[in-house]
């Protein structure tokens, strides 16, 4: 799908930032981290389960990993469990 770019949300304060060695180690790190996660779901994820039961889980699994669930608090999206009770 194609868009004009007076229809997508931009915010001309924001630009792009430019990531050195490190920034790039942090990437590869947190995406080896998401898939670990993701393969372990592979025998969690079931009929039945909810969507906040997969939610705590992988919320359990990044916190026990020393990781900050990136989504929290981010535009908006809520910043506790209890905003979403």
């Amino acid at each position: 799908m194609q868009y004009e770019a007076e229809e997508l949300d931009f915010d001309d304060k924001r630009s792009v930032k430019l990531h050195g060695a490190e920034g790039f180690a942090g990437m590869r790190k947190a995406g080896a981290l998401a898939a670990s996660i993701l393969d372990d779901m592979v025998d969690v994820v079931k009929p039945g389960l909810s969507t906040l039961e997969i939610n705590d889980i992988c919320h359990a699994k990044i916190i026990a990993a020393g990781a900050i669930p990136a989504p929290l608090g981010y535009r908006g999206f809520p910043p506790n469990r209890s905003a979403r009770r």
